[in-house]
């Protein structure tokens, strides 16, 4: 029997482990900056890293980039409300 990925569980942490890769494989320029070090993250989950950002900087789906940043800033922000 294989793996479960309709389990959310098991989906998450499969997701997760591939995102911390894709993270750790982006260069060291983009690091300076966690906000775009995130964004190239985002864009290469969805969208796969050749040529992502291309040769000019620009990420190619950059409005799923967005919209999980969004996503996950407000998520953020309610936690740490919730910590108070």
């Amino acid at each position: 029997k294989g793996v479960d990925l309709y389990d959310p569980v098991v989906n998450i942490e499969i997701g997760a482990t591939i995102f911390r890769r894709i993270l750790d494989k982006i260069p060291d320029e983009h690091k300076k900056n966690p906000v775009k070090y995130l964004m190239i993250g985002f864009a290469r989950y969805n969208g796969g890293s050749g040529g992502n950002p291309d040769s000019n900087g620009k990420i190619r789906n950059l409005n799923y980039a967005k919209k999980v940043l969004k996503a996950w800033a407000e998520l953020y922000i309610k936690e740490v409300e919730c910590a108070d």
